[in-house]
């Protein structure tokens, strides 16, 4: 039979008959070590036993049950086991471990473990776990077989069964940090932070200058208490020296407005270690939000240099080198990341968006048209080569239409094909396509406030007001919806007192929006009130002075006061604003005679 030099060593020892040996080969670590001090010598090469000599019996390739250097054979067939494995002949591995699980003594344990790690890398889940489980069945204090099994749980969602595994395992394993940090991050994502803050604190003593270990614990913090909570857990010692904790106590002062304490925490980390990536990045972050170009590329730029991810990190500098404007930077960048990764979709969107803001709408087609090609099922692909390659709205609807033959139940690709048609007079169609969108999962405020819309403009104002209400109840502080919802009616001369109601309410939250001022003083106009649509109306035309249709609410609400001299003033600034409009023109002449 071939078997490895380990398994030389053990026949010798059987053959000269040193029963004494047992009791120190059952240390399983010394056996090990015996092992590797073998493949030093050359072990690792397989050799086969040697013939027996005419008239004696063959060399023993198996254990004789009750056999008093059984040991011997056992810890050869598991050696042997080893090396087949490492040679990546598996399935011989496999064989001869299934060979040892039948022997029983003293290796059942590691043999089902190392069964089941070699089931894995056959693709045979469900044998691995069986025998994870039959090693732990065998020996309960085993934690290997703890190990094998969590890890299969977990690589399948099963965190549920993995949880009173991993906490057996931290029982055997009281002092393991990863053991405990694995119990922390499986109890946090069942929810249970009270277990999770449990093994992190028994990490924390066991480890306190793991940085891991206290940007886990403020992460629960936030989570419980608040991001200032977790801020002050990492200004206490030894946390405060640690780089990583001082970087994350910075972020969340950041987050939490405090940028007066984080930006020179930020700063001084950086003098000390201008390497570090958190630092420059949360800088980075921090100067773009206040538009400060030069300082926010020169950190994001810092951040690339030193970045764990250098595409999130390139994708990020693109992006800011556009935010300011600099778009040829910015398509330097992606086209090297696009060059390098042909086949990463965010890059590749990113440079066709960019393209499409710089209005080379060719080029911007062309990397959506590779999207398309690659995933056409990738529904911002569709929509991104429909605006790029959309000369007009019919253009735009015939790609819209090519994505819709292949993605029948995408509800972007209905909705936005809605849009198109709205906005192309084809309202039919639109209300359709809209609702089919609602319909596929769609169930969005933006998507009843566009049937809505449609809704009002063809005429139906009792099913907008449906479609509008169904806004409000999924964002009960939606102003842009109240607003419509009661100006349509006030337009018809209906439901004044309840729209009056509707447009107030838009007013009280967002009261510098000059159209929703216009919409309550046509209402007053509507209700007979002229000199309280005078003041809303001036108060509209203090915002958005060069509206049209202000101007001429304002001339027709004078007008109504006997103001003739103010109403022709506004129609004619009406006018300037919107010179083809006959019926200004009517009025203004009216006035004028």
């Amino acid at each position: 039979m071939p078997v490895s030099g380990y398994s030389v060593l053990f026949y010798c020892l059987r053959e000269w008959k040193l029963a004494s040996f047992y009791p120190w080969v059952r240390d399983h670590s010394v056996a090990l070590l015996i092992f590797m001090v073998l493949a030093g010598c050359g072990g690792r090469a397989k050799v086969a036993l040697p013939e027996a000599e005419p008239g004696q019996p063959e060399p023993k390739t198996s254990v004789s049950e009750g056999s008093p250097y059984a040991f011997a054979d056992t810890y050869a067939l598991y050696a042997n086991s080893l090396l087949l494995s490492r040679d990546g002949q598996v399935d011989e591995a496999i064989s001869a471990l299934e060979q040892l699980t039948t022997l029983g003594d003293p290796l059942a344990v590691e043999a089902h473990c190392e069964l089941a790690k070699l089931y894995v890398r056959r693709g045979k889940i469900g044998r691995a776990l069986q025998r994870a489980r039959i090693a732990r069945s065998l020996d309960p204090d085993h934690p290997e077989s703890y190990r094998i099994e969590v890890a299969l749980l977990l690589a399948n969602d099963r965190f549920a069964e993995a949880i009173p595994l991993v906490e057996r395992l931290a029982e055997l394993e009281p002092r393991n940090v990863e053991v405990r940090l694995q119990a922390a991050e499986l109890a946090a994502a069942l929810g249970r932070n009270a277990g999770a803050m449990t093994h992190l604190q028994v990490a924390a003593e066991l480890r306190p200058e793991l940085a891991e270990v206290g940007l886990r614990i403020a992460a629960i913090l936030v989570e419980t208490e608040g991001r200032g909570a977790a801020a002050e857990f990492l200004a206490l010692p030894p946390r405060d020296g640690i780089p990583a904790l001082v970087v994350q106590r910075a972020i969340l002062l950041l987050a939490e407005g405090r940028a007066a304490e984080s930006v020179p925490l930020l700063e001084s980390i950086l003098i000390d270690h201008p390497n570090n990536f958190r630092a420059h990045d949360a800088l980075g972050d921090y100067y773009l939000r206040l538009e400060d170009s030069g300082r926010a590329l020169e950190h994001l730029e810092g951040a690339l240099a030193n970045s764990p991810d250098p595409y999130r990190s390139r994708l990020r500098l693109a992006a800011a080198q556009a935010e300011f404007g600099r778009f040829d930077e910015a398509r330097v960048i992606l086209e090297r990341l696009v060059a390098s990764a042909p086949e990463n979709r965010d890059v590749r969107e990113s440079l066709a968006k960019l393209l499409g803001r710089m209005e080379l709408y060719g080029q911007s087609a062309e990397q959506f048209r590779e999207l398309v090609l690659s995933n056409p099922l990738y529904e911002n692909a569709w929509i991104g080569l429909a605006m790029a390659e959309g000369r007009n709205h019919k253009a735009e609807q015939e790609v819209l239409r090519r994505g819709l033959v292949l993605n029948p139940d995408s509800s972007r690709l209905n909705y936005v094909l809605g849009i198109s048609l709205r906005e192309d007079g084809a309202l039919e169609e639109a209300e359709e396509r809209v609702s089919r969108a609602i319909a596929l999962g769609m169930d969005e405020a933006g998507a009843h406030f566009e049937l809505g819309v449609i809704r009002e403009r063809r005429g139906d104002l009792e099913t907008a007001a449906v479609a509008f209400q169904r806004v409000l109840e999924l964002d009960p502080d939606d102003a842009e919806a109240m607003n419509y919802l009661g100006y349509m009616f006030v337009e018809k001369g209906m439901r004044l007192n309840e729209s009056r109601r509707w447009i107030v309410r838009a007013c009280e939250l967002q009261p510098d929006n000059g159209f929703f001022r216009d919409s309550l003083g046509w209402v007053y106009f509507q209700m007979g009130e002229f000199e309280g649509a005078v003041r809303e109306l001036q108060r509209a035309l203090e915002i958005e002075e060069g509206d049209s249709v202000i101007h001429e609410h304002l001339g027709d609400a004078l007008l109504e006061l006997g103001e003739g001299g103010g109403a022709l003033e506004a129609y004619q600034r009406a006018l300037e604003l919107d010179p083809a409009n006959a019926a200004l023109q009517h009025k203004a002449r009216a006035l004028g005679e």
